[in-house]
C-alpha cells in the first residue's frame, strides 16, 4: 500500500473514530436529558398530587380557615417564600418527596406551596427533577356553583328582636350600578320554631350568583309602616295580618328594600370587601360551609348593636365584650381576664363544644321540625347557645341551600303521621 493511500485509510479511520465518540457523545447527553425530563415529569406529578390532597383538606373546613390550618400540620417558622408563619406537612410519593406548606393569604382564603422532588442514581450519576406550586385557594362563601332553587330554614333561633330576613345577589358580570335590590325573604319575626321555611318567597339563582343576608332589626317588632301587614306576631304563632301563601309572596315581592325602615341592618358578609371579590364574614354574623356540602351553610346573626371593639381596643381580645373575639376564641362567660381584659386562656374556643346536627323529625318534611343531634368532631356546624349576654349569635339562625333546580317544593305544613 502506497504513502498516499495508507494517509487516507488513516484519515478515514480517524474521521470515523471521532464521528463515533461525538454520536456516542450525543446518546450520554440524550440519555442524561431524556432521565433530567423523566425526572421533571414525576416531580411535577408528586408536586400536583401534593398540591391536590392539600387543597381538598383545606376546602373540608369550609370557611373556618383556622381549623383547616390548625390540622394542616405543624406550625413552622422557615417557610418557603420568606413566610414567617406556615403550617407544613411531608412526605413520600411515587418514589420521591413532598412538602405542603399552606398559610393564610391576606383575604378569605389559604395559599398553599407545594414541592416534589424526584432523584435516581443512573449509573453513578445522580438525576434530580424538582418542581414548585405556589397557588391560593378562595374560599368560597356564599357563592352559588352550578345554579338551582334556593331553599332557606330557620335553626335554634334565639331572637328577642323581631328581624326580617333580606337576599342580596351580586350577578356575574352584571355593573354594580345594574345589580338588584336586596330583596325579602322572610317577613320580620323573632323566634321562629326549627324547620321555619321561607314560606311565600321561592327563587333560582344562576350559575356564578354571590349571595349575601342580612337581617333588617325591629326591637319593637314592627313591620315597616308602608307594609303594616309584614310582621310574624310577638308570640310566635301567626303573622300578624294573615298574609299566608300567594298573598305573602305578593307582599315579599312588592317591598323594597329602604335601610330607614330599619332600626339597624346587619349584613353576613362585609360590603367592601365583596366588592374587591373577597367575600369576608362582617362582625355581626358568623357563617359556616357544611364540610360535606360546599353549597349549604349556616348564618347565625346576632341581632343587637349596641357594642363592637377595634382590633386596637384594650378588651379586643375579651369574649365577653368583642365580637370578634367571640367569634374568634369561642363562648367563656365565667373565665378569668386580667387589669387589660385579657382572658387567662383568651376563651375556651369552639373546639371545646360539641358540633350540632340538625336531623329532620320527618323526612322531606322540614315544617315537622328538627331533633337536634349533638357529637363530639362530628362534620357539624358549631352548637350555640343563648347565654343571656351579648354575643351569643344564637339570634336568627339560618341554613341557606343551593338545591337542583328540578327538586320539588318542600310542604309548607306537617302531614298527619300515617
Amino acid at each position: 500500500m502506497g504513502k498516499a493511500t495508507l494517509f487516507l485509510v488513516t484519515a478515514f479511520s480517524l474521521a470515523g473514530a471521532r464521528l463515533l465518540y461525538t454520536s456516542q457523545e450525543a446518546d450520554v447527553k440524550s440519555a442524561a436529558n431524556q432521565g433530567a425530563y423523566e425526572a421533571d415529569v414525576i416531580a411535577r406529578e408528586i408536586a400536583r398530587s401534593a398540591y391536590n390532597a392539600a387543597t381538598a383538606d383545606v376546602r373540608r373546613h369550609g370557611t373556618d380557615i383556622d381549623l383547616a390550618l390548625r390540622e394542616f400540620g405543624p406550625s413552622v417558622s422557615d417557610c418557603a417564600g420568606g413566610k414567617k408563619a406556615c403550617f407544613r406537612r411531608t412526605g413520600e410519593m411515587l418514589g420521591g418527596t413532598y412538602l405542603v406548606e399552606a398559610s393564610r393569604d391576606g383575604g378569605n382564603g389559604v395559599e398553599v406551596y407545594a414541592r416534589g422532588l424526584f432523584s435516581y442514581d443512573a449509573g453513578g450519576r445522580e438525576v434530580e427533577g424538582e418542581h414548585e406550586i405556589n397557588e391560593s385557594q378562595s374560599v368560597g362563601v356564599l357563592k352559588v356553583s352550578d345554579g338551582g332553587k334556593l331553599r332557606i330554614q330557620f335553626v335554634e333561633s334565639e331572637a328577642g328582636h323581631c328581624s326580617a330576613i333580606f337576599l342580596q345577589r351580586t350577578l356575574p358580570d352584571v355593573a354594580p350600578e345594574n345589580q338588584p335590590l336586596p330583596e325579602m325573604v322572610y317577613n320580620p319575626g323573632a323566634r321562629r320554631p326549627d324547620g321555619t321555611i321561607n314560606v311565600g318567597y321561592e327563587t333560582t339563582l344562576a350559575a356564578g350568583t354571590q349571595m349575601n343576608f342580612a337581617i333588617g332589626v325591629s326591637p319593637s317588632c314592627q313591620a315597616p309602616h308602608r307594609f303594616p301587614n309584614l310582621v310574624w306576631d310577638k308570640k310566635f304563632k301567626t303573622n300578624k295580618g294573615g298574609l299566608k301563601g300567594e298573598a305573602l309572596a305578593s307582599a315579599l315581592a312588592a317591598y323594597d328594600y329602604r335601610e330607614s325602615d330599619w332600626d339597624w341592618t346587619h349584613w353576613a358578609l362585609d360590603g367592601s370587601a365583596l366588592r374587591d371579590g373577597d367575600p369576608q364574614e362582617a362582625p355581626w354574623a358568623m357563617v359556616e360551609t357544611d364540610r360535606n356540602n360546599n353549597q349549604r351553610w349556616r348564618i347565625a346573626f346576632e341581632d343587637i348593636h349596641e357594642w363592637n371593639l377595634s382590633e386596637g381596643h384594650s378588651e379586643y381580645h375579651n369574649p365577653n365584650k368583642s365580637l370578634w373575639a367571640t367569634k374568634h376564641y369561642g363562648y367563656d362567660w365565667s373565665g378569668t381576664f386580667d387589669s387589660n381584659g385579657f382572658h387567662d386562656r383568651q376563651g375556651d374556643g369552639w373546639t371545646d363544644v360539641e358540633n350540632v346536627q340538625l336531623v329532620p323529625k320527618r323526612v322531606g318534611y322540614p315544617a315537622c321540625g328538627y331533633t337536634v343531634q349533638t357529637t363530639r368532631g362530628a362534620d357539624g356546624f358549631h352548637d350555640l347557645r343563648d347565654t343571656g349576654k351579648p354575643a351569643d349569635f344564637s339570634d336568627q339562625v339560618i341554613f341557606v341551600e343551593i338545591v337542583d333546580p328540578d327538586a320539588p317544593d318542600l310542604p309548607k305544613d306537617c302531614p298527619p303521621e300515617a
